[in-house]
């Protein structure tokens, strides 16, 4: 089952600006990185949605969206960098996906989903 087109832009488009709040850009840097920053956005919500098994990402689930893309926009530059190193500024970026601290929040949703399957069956 798969979400109304028009329903997920519009969800999108929410998310999309509280990741750009959260982020403090301003409003020149945001016009000029629109594109990029609107489609990183866009990925990790698909890709989150490739978690779920019925391919929906609930209101309840898109602050793993906001969060993922948070740190995929200010990792920004350094991808593939194992550590980056600048004065007194260290970032050790992990080896691991970015949705692995929500893997337990994502298979609680699945086990849900499989639970509501047989919700108001009887079989004897």
């Amino acid at each position: 089952m798969e979400e109304n087109k028009e329903e997920q832009e519009k969800v999108l488009e929410s998310i999309i600006t509280d990741v750009k709040d959260l982020s403090e850009i301003s409003e020149d840097v945001y016009t000029l990185t629109k594109k990029s920053f609107d489609l990183r956005v866009k990925l990790t919500y698909k890709e989150l949605a490739s978690f779920i098994s019925d391919g929906i990402v609930p209101e309840k689930l898109h602050f793993i969206v906001i969060n993922v893309s948070l740190v995929r926009y200010r990792r920004k530059g350094h991808e593939g960098m194992e550590s980056y190193d600048q004065s007194e500024q260290k970032l050790v970026y992990g080896d691991k996906s970015d949705f692995n601290d929500y893997l337990g929040v994502i298979d609680a949703h699945n086990d849900s989903l499989k639970e509501d399957e047989g919700a108001g069956y009887q079989w004897f």
